[in-house]
């Protein structure tokens, strides 16, 4: 299973210095793995274990523009502990 985060703009670099930082928030901070693909696209590669079931806020620092300087993008995501 993949999952891809798509920005409607083109807001990811893959130039040092211009790489995004995901983490998940409030709280840990826990830093989001992923992969770009290009500058619309990321692949999460991990998510960090959640605590407890719920909706988590993401942060995504990135460069807006791609020569401004580093801008938040906040984005939810939904935490499932149930497991199948």
């Amino acid at each position: 299973m993949n999952l891809v985060l798509v920005d409607g703009q083109p807001h990811f670099r893959g130039e040092p210095g211009k790489q995004p930082v995901l983490t998940v928030i409030p709280g840990t901070n826990k830093i989001i793995g992923y992969s770009l693909i290009d500058a619309r696209h990321l692949r999460i590669a991990n998510i960090p274990a959640a605590d407890s079931a719920g909706t988590y806020n993401v942060n995504i620092q990135t460069h807006v523009p791609c020569d401004g300087p580093v801008t938040n993008l906040p984005s939810r995501v939904r935490s499932n502990t149930d497991r199948e």
